[in-house]
């Protein structure tokens, strides 16, 4: 009996779990407790839940070593005007945050080794998910654009309305799947220009520097949230179109000690840089998807450490697989095997996303490596047999499909977009 049928098995008695899970991810007023229905959700009132155990340390505290680490300022002038005003000739990459919290969300603006600006936001929306956009100065018409962030059409002769997330005016989820196939992505061209022009190049440096001097001021778990939106793109287009940006202005951005933190935190050959939320592999490919693995790869013989079922979607496979030493009780860190992203910390309503995708790659990365597990076909696993294993880029398109999903149901439902700075 393989893993999948034990899945299904599991499943099925886990049906009602997943429909109270489904409930929670309805609408952020339900926290999927008896209390959460006499509570009206307000931003005020999520400011008052003050996170336990991950949340209730510093920086420091979570990265031994990191003392000499300072978060980036607060600048709340920060504005698309800032996009606007001209860069500083030979002045090395700069991030500017203009906010990064619960009630507001996250609006950060990066100037890139290039010179170029872009403006990156995430807003809290009325369901308690976040929408995301990037925007920057088209350099043909000198006017504000957002290349990445929602769309909504109206098709009057058939009276449908429909909605999608775009990256440089191409559907992402289409483009991306189109992509897994290996099939002629839909304007696969006008995405592989985008990226390679400035504005490109300059998302494609900002998000890793994004995720890195984010984690000093994230004090609530739930704020990882806002960054998810650009990371995993960013994970997702760098394996569609095989463009790894690397970290190379880590030491110049970042500063010289806190590089060396991200450098020392790395487990495996393969890395270059780790952090709280991403690790970079060495081949230069940015990953907001993959588990820490804090033990060397392994062969499927090896003795796994048992342990205790896991308080996550898949509890009883998750025994199996320690009983079975396929993975050990460290490489299943935070119990939450399945779950989508690299952290193991936050609630339901703020993206706590479970797919068989990010099961299955969790259960590659286990039996490999992450950089074993970033793309192959079911007839090519990584080593030997495992017919279970999923790679990187399904799992990519699996978590960010259900970000989209969340985004594009909440878009169908009213017109009230109003919150991003730049809507196209």
């Amino acid at each position: 009996m393989n893993i999948k049928t034990l899945f299904a098995r599991f499943a099925v008695a886990a049906r009602d779990n997943f429909a109270r899970l489904a409930m929670c991810t309805i609408s952020i007023a339900f926290f999927c407790s008896q209390a959460s229905a006499q509570l009206a959700f307000t931003k005020d009132a999520m400011f008052e839940q003050q996170a336990t155990g991950d949340a209730g340390t510093s920086f420091s505290q979570q990265n031994p070593g990191s003392e000499k680490i300072a978060a980036p300022p607060i600048d709340p002038s920060l504005s698309p005007d800032w996009l606007s005003q001209p860069s500083t000739p030979g002045a090395k990459p700069t991030l500017v945050v203009g906010y990064y919290n619960l009630s507001q969300g996250l609006l950060a603006g990066y100037q890139a080794s290039n010179g170029r600006r872009i403006l990156l936001q995430s807003v809290w929306l009325s369901n308690g998910r976040v929408m995301s956009s990037a925007t920057h100065v088209n350099p043909q018409t000198g006017r504000l654009q957002t290349f990445y962030g929602p769309r909504k059409q109206v098709d009057a002769s058939m009276g449908k309305v429909s909605a999608h997330i775009q990256f440089a005016g191409v559907d992402v989820m289409a483009y991306l799947k189109d992509t897994r196939v290996r099939g002629p992505a839909p304007r696969a061209d006008t995405v592989n220009d985008f990226i390679d022009s400035e504005s490109g190049q300059a998302f494609f440096e900002a998000v890793p520097v994004l995720y890195a001097l984010l984690e000093p001021l994230e004090t609530d778990p739930n704020l990882a949230t806002l960054q998810a939106p650009f990371g995993v793109l960013v994970t997702g287009l760098q394996i569609a179109t095989t463009k790894y940006a690397g970290f190379t202005q880590a030491d110049s951005v970042l500063g010289p000690a806190h590089a060396n933190v991200l450098r020392n935190d790395c487990h495996g050959a393969t890395c270059a840089f780790s952090g709280k939320r991403f690790m970079i592999h060495k081949n230069g490919l940015f990953d907001a998807v993959s588990k820490s693995k804090s033990l060397p790869s392994k062969s499927a013989s090896e003795q796994g450490v048992g342990g205790a079922a896991a308080a996550s979607p898949f509890p009883g496979v998750r025994a199996i697989l320690q009983s079975n030493g396929v993975c050990t009780q460290e490489e299943m860190q935070g119990n939450c095997f399945g779950r989508c992203g690299r952290g193991c910390d936050g609630q339901t309503w703020a993206g706590n996303h479970y797919t068989l995708a990010c099961w299955a790659h969790d259960l590659c990365a286990c039996m490999w490596s992450e950089a074993d597990c970033i793309f192959f076909t079911s007839g090519s696993p990584p080593y030997g047999y495992c017919p279970d294993c999923g790679d990187l880029f399904d799992a990519v398109i699996s978590w960010l499909g259900e970000i989209i999903w969340e985004i594009v149901d909440w878009l169908l439902g009213g017109p009230d977009y109003s919150g991003l700075i730049n809507y196209p």
